[in-house]
């Protein structure tokens, strides 16, 4: 998965395309993104896509196996899409880095209780100092 920046595109207009939105970055690479996913940050019109710009995005490539009507396989296709959609850029940092914030929030409250635990066990700081150097919970 990618970051990027969203700065223009455009609600799909025809039938078959049920009027999803196809986006550019900077680059201008094609990104899909489903409607749903910008109406949940206000967006339903270009005209409001326009004033909202940019957007911040996490991307993905998806492939997928589309059937026809009467269930037939159709080829395959594979596109780039947003999988998280973000209205300013600190929205998309914060989501970028809160699994790596909460990993060292963890590892610094273990290491917390396994201080507290061995201390009120009567064990010297050597012993202590050992246990935590030696704990893979820190």
């Amino acid at each position: 998965m990618n970051t990027t920046t969203i700065i223009s595109g455009n609600f799909a207009t025809s039938a078959n395309n049920k009027g999803n939105f196809t986006a550019y970055n900077a680059k201008g690479t094609q990104i899909f993104i489903a409607k749903e996913m910008l109406a949940k940050i206000g967006i339903t019109t270009n005209a409001e896509f326009e004033s909202a710009k940019p957007l911040y995005a996490i991307t993905d490539t998806r492939t997928f196996d589309p059937i026809d009507a009467n269930g037939q396989p159709l080829p395959s296709f594979t596109r780039l899409q947003v999988v998280n959609l973000f209205a300013n850029e600190d929205d998309l940092i914060n989501a970028e880095v809160a699994d790596d914030s909460l990993s060292i929030k963890t590892a610094i409250k273990r290491r917390q209780l396994l201080e507290l635990a061995t201390k009120n066990s009567g064990l010297t700081e050597e012993s202590i100092s050992a246990i935590l150097s030696a704990s893979s919970l820190v």
